[in-house]
């Protein structure tokens, strides 16, 4: 179907016309305006080729709707009350045949309908009762040739008459065999009907031919014993119906044989025991379900048959005590879950069994204190928490003892003074961090404790005169920064302590005078730039 724009979008630019124009109009005559609007929608510029035509009634389609195609043929006419479709609606195709025919009330199907095909054969007729199917309906081939027969009462189906493409009676009041096939000829679907309704052994077949269900019916609703096939012909699924609903025990297997999963199912929802495999048998999992949510105690196996994880489950999510495993078997984490977040004292340990970190939390987000140690038992760092995110005074050192750094955290956030260090002791940067960014000036060492770079940041962003050094301590730039970016008079130096360069930038590029030095103090290049770009 066509889709039309909405009045709401062209209705302000209609009105700010008229009014351009001086038209003026009597207080009936506005209200009117503001209610009811005739709306035309056009393929072209020239308003030649209509695309739709209607009425909008206080912003909502209202009364009889007309849709074409860019060739000018009718494609649709619709019938709307207050934006609803309400009465006659009917299609057609671009070669000008009837397409479709029925009646609405307030946008649910009453009435008659009919379908055509595109050479004008009629392809179904039947009647709705408050959108529901009711009444006999026939369905026809695209030769004319009647198809199916079937009765609907609210809905509910009851097939009377199948015929076959070339008029072989499958199905003659409600009794017979019912067959349909895929698009390359092949048996799809072979069912018994009794009582117009599917009734007893069934089969579903693949596009090329083999078997893919075995099936059953008790008055047209899936009953008993279903098995699904793999195209090779191995079981698939097992499955037990009842009423339409799984009931009863499910199995699901490998194409090797090998059992995939298997539990039982209860009122078409898992419940009880269920079990889970790798393709070699070795158990995978195993839990419990109340109505289709997991419930009770769960283990999860690594392929080698070791524990994974463990603990309950209550409504679906993590409950209770739950430990996990490394595939050796050594415990890797243990502590609380509540409605399915970590709650409570937690640990983690390494692969050697020396704990790695602890600490709380409250509803899934680490709270007060926490630890974390090196494999050698040492303490790694240790701070505290507040809804998740780090907060307060931090600390960290090194496996020998040595203290790594120290500083604080605002909710996630760096802030105040930091102090870093290399594992001799030796300080290696020094500085100060505001909203989690760099501020203020700070030093950089090497190693050794000689000084490596000085200078200042502005929220993250280097500013001002910066100060880099050779190994020696000896200077080996000095540059200007403005906003992280290099900004004014930037000189180099050799080892020896002779100039080396000297350059001018602008917002990070090469603009004014260039030189380079040789040790001897003779220069050895020169140029000018202008916004990066050399000029001479």
């Amino acid at each position: 179907m066509t889709l039309h724009y909405s009045l709401r979008t062209f209705l302000p630019g209609i009105l700010l016309f008229l009014l351009s124009l001086g038209t003026v109009l009597t207080k009936s005559n506005s209200l009117r305006a503001q209610t009811e609007q005739d709306y035309v929608d056009y393929y072209d510029k020239n308003e030649k080729h209509k695309r739709s035509e209607g009425k909008y009634k206080n912003g909502n389609e209202h009364g009889t709707w007309q849709f074409w195609y860019k060739n000018g043929q009718l494609k649709e006419y619709a019938e709307f009350v207050k934006g609803y479709r309400h009465g006659k609606n009917a299609t057609y195709y671009e070669n000008g045949n009837r397409e479709f025919l029925g009646f609405f009330d307030y946008d649910r199907r009453d009435s008659i309908y009919k379908a055509w095909y595109k050479n004008g054969n009629l392809k179904e007729e039947g009647q709705y009762v408050y959108n529901l199917r009711h009444g006999t309906w026939k369905y026809y081939y695209e030769n004319g040739d009647l198809r199916k027969v079937e009765q609907a009462d609210s809905g509910l189906i009851r097939l009377e008459k199948l015929v076959s493409p070339k008029g072989e009676v499958w199905v003659e009041n409600g009794e017979g065999t019912i067959k349909y096939f895929h698009d390359n000829g092949k048996l799809k679907e072979r069912a018994r009907i009794k009582n117009g309704r599917r009734n007893g052994e069934a089969a579903y077949f693949f596009e090329t031919g083999e078997k893919a269900i075995d099936a059953f019916y008790k008055n047209g609703k899936k009953s008993n014993q279903w098995i699904h096939y793999y195209p090779q012909g191995d079981t698939h699924q097992v499955i037990h119906y009842n009423q339409n609903r799984k009931e009863g025990e499910y199995t699901a297997y490998f194409p090797n044989g090998q059992v995939d999963k298997n539990g039982p199912y209860h009122n078409d929802m898992r419940n009880g025991k269920w079990e889970w495999f790798y393709n070699d048998g070795q158990k995978a999992q195993t839990g419990y379900y109340e109505n289709d949510l997991q419930s009770k105690n769960w283990k999860v196996y690594y392929p080698n048959g070791k524990l994974d994880e463990t603990g309950d489950y209550l409504n679906n999510e993590k409950h209770g005590f739950w430990e996990m495993y490394y595939e050796d078997g050594q415990l890797q984490s243990k502590g609380e879950f509540r409605k399915g977040e970590k709650h409570g004292d937690w640990k983690t340990y390494y692969t050697n069994g020396q704990v790695w970190t602890e600490g709380t939390f409250n509803e899934g987000l680490e709270t007060g204190l926490w630890k974390a140690y090196h494999k050698n038992g040492k303490l790694e760092s240790k701070g505290e928490f507040e809804a998740g995110k780090m907060h307060g005074d931090w600390k960290s050192w090194y496996q020998s003892g040595q203290i790594r750094y120290t500083g604080q955290m605002d909710h996630g956030l760096k802030t105040g003074e930091w102090e870093y260090y290399y594992e001799n002791g030796k300080l290696r940067e020094k500085g100060a961090y505001q909203n989690g960014l760099k501020h203020g000036c700070r030093q950089v060492y090497n190693p050794t404790g000689i000084l490596y770079s000085d200078g200042c940041y502005d929220e993250g962003l280097k500013t001002g005169t910066w100060i880099f050094n050779y190994k020696t301590g000896q200077k080996q730039r000095e540059e200007e920064y403005k906003k992280n970016r290099l900004h004014g008079t930037s000189k180099s130096w050799h080892q020896g302590m002779q100039l080396r360069s000297e350059r001018e930038y602008k917002n990070g590029r090469l603009h004014g005078t260039f030189k380079q030095y040789d040790k001897r103090g003779n220069v050895v290049v020169e140029a000018r730039y202008k916004n990066g770009v050399k000029v001479d």
